[in-house]
């Protein structure tokens, strides 16, 4: 199944508003973002890749503009973490699969890129002048890979 974008706006919009009473535009933020990332966690939504995908958006969103993170290294982790996943799948490895099992893909790239980039420009209305670490080692220990057999490897 492909990713709908229209629906990965809608869950972001929705989860958005959801927190309109918060002033502080940065707590908005990691407020939605911890709701999507909520729902994923309930077992019915769980393998919903247009929620997936909000979900990844709205992380990367809210990290780089907190300043938790740099844009660099978001990308970086954003591209690195769906790419590992994506190649271990090919070859029957479940990366994460416990917490995460809608398949890596590139829409879900797309989104978690996309969010990275809108989450600078918000670091620099919200945060001026601000500077983001180098380099956070924290953000690259994000899932563990664990050998199994995937479902998406075999169809």
């Amino acid at each position: 199944m492909a990713v709908d974008d229209i629906k990965v706006r809608a869950h972001i919009r929705r989860a958005l508003a959801a927190q309109a009473a918060e002033d502080d535009v940065l707590r908005r933020l990691t407020k939605a973002f911890r709701l999507i990332q909520a729902e994923r966690h309930d077992p019915d939504a769980a393998s919903d890749e247009n929620l997936a995908a909000a979900e990844h958006y709205m992380f990367a969103r809210q990290a780089v503009a907190g300043n938790a993170v740099s844009l660099t290294q978001m990308l970086l982790l954003a591209v690195g973490h769906d790419t590992t996943r994506c190649a271990l799948q090919r070859i029957g490895y479940c990366p994460d699969a416990a917490n995460d099992p809608t398949p890596a893909s590139q829409d879900s790239i797309g989104w978690a890129v996309a969010g990275a980039m809108v989450g600078e420009t918000d670091r620099q209305i919200y945060l001026p002048g601000s500077t983001p670490p180098l380099f956070k080692a924290a953000f690259m220990a994000v899932g563990s890979v664990r050998e199994g057999t995937c479902a998406a490897a075999k169809a």
